[in-house]
């Protein structure tokens, strides 16, 4: 007696049961997700044992997670248990990248918000889903958070500003690095490693000198990846002794603000690089090199409204 399991089904008939078009499953076909269980050598039509539509239907869920199909690909290869934890993983990663496009979006309505002068509109600025929020702490249509989402944003919350910027002379310095190209993701991970790395490379040569700093060579973005350089001074002559890549920063002068830890998050911390950039094209100065965040606190240390470091641009020579 046949198993039901081993019943072979058309290629259409699967797609109705699995709730796909024949479309998809070629495409899982050519990806190596779903192969056929037999193609016709004459004919070429595919046919599906009904044992697979559990696996079909799978894929289609996570599918409207809108995973990649390489994931997919490793989640049925996984055991149950590791499949699962992979897709609580992928999800965390959708949350926090959500989390990050809504804090964005924040940050946008603000600045597009500001009048011609560029100063913050007190009153109603309209966000992306055509919501309301108020300069003055009111509310409008609606009253959750999730509602509101990224127009419910205050432009003259202390996040965003105003930011006192001053100049300062930056001695040459002798740095142990790590360059990559990075793109955001990577950067809360990557960045706090290679300081420790770097941290603890600096021993062998009389330990660190002065507050490590994080260089933008180029922009990180979604559609560009840096490249981004982490530096560590330590004092000249010794940088040799250390299992760790090494040049010279040259002496500058700088602009710079100071943000606590809160301003320094993302994207509010895009405000501070406005401020920056904006007092040098006030005051006719042109800079003379990437700019860079220094870090004098410690992150995970501080507090919200501690001081926690600078956001720095270096000046050309007038």
């Amino acid at each position: 007696m046949q198993n039901d399991d081993d019943t072979l089904l058309s290629i259409g008939a699967f797609a109705r049961r699995a709730r796909l078009s024949p479309k998809a499953l070629r495409l899982y076909d050519r990806q190596g997700l779903l192969p056929p269980d037999r193609v016709d050598p004459v004919t070429g039509y595919r046919s599906y044992r009904e044992g697979r539509l559990d696996t079909a239907r799978l894929i289609a869920r996570l599918r409207r997670l809108d995973m990649p199909l390489p994931a997919i690909a490793e989640i049925l290869a996984a055991p149950g248990p590791e499949a699962s934890d992979a897709v609580a993983r992928y999800w965390r990663d959708v949350e926090q990248r959500v989390a990050a496009q809504r804090a964005l979006a924040a940050h946008l309505c603000r600045e597009l918000a500001r009048d011609e002068d560029g100063r913050a509109v007190q009153g109603i600025a309209r966000g992306p889903a055509g919501e309301t929020a108020r300069g003055d702490g009111g509310r409008d249509r609606h009253d959750s958070h999730e509602a509101r989402g990224p127009a419910h944003v205050d432009a003259t919350h202390p996040l965003y500003g105003p930011f006192e910027i001053r100049q300062r002379a930056v001695p040459e310095q002798t740095v142990l690095t790590e360059l990559r190209h990075a793109q955001p993701e990577d950067l809360p991970v990557w960045i706090p490693q290679a300081t420790a790395r770097l941290e603890e490379a600096a021993r062998a040569c009389g330990g660190v000198l002065a507050a490590p700093f994080v260089v933008y060579h180029g922009e990180v973005s979604e559609d560009s990846d840096g490249p981004v350089e982490v530096c560590v001074p330590v004092a000249p002559g010794r940088a040799a002794d250390a299992p760790a890549a090494a040049r010279t920063e040259p002496a500058h002068r700088e602009a710079y603000t100071t943000l606590t830890r809160a301003q320094a998050g993302y994207p509010q911390i895009l405000s501070a690089y406005d401020a920056v950039y904006q007092w040098l094209a006030a005051h006719g100065r042109r800079e003379s090199g990437p700019a860079r965040e220094v870090y004098f606190g410690h992150w995970a240390q501080a507090a919200p409204d501690e001081q926690i470091c600078d956001v720095a641009v270096p000046l050309a020579r007038t």
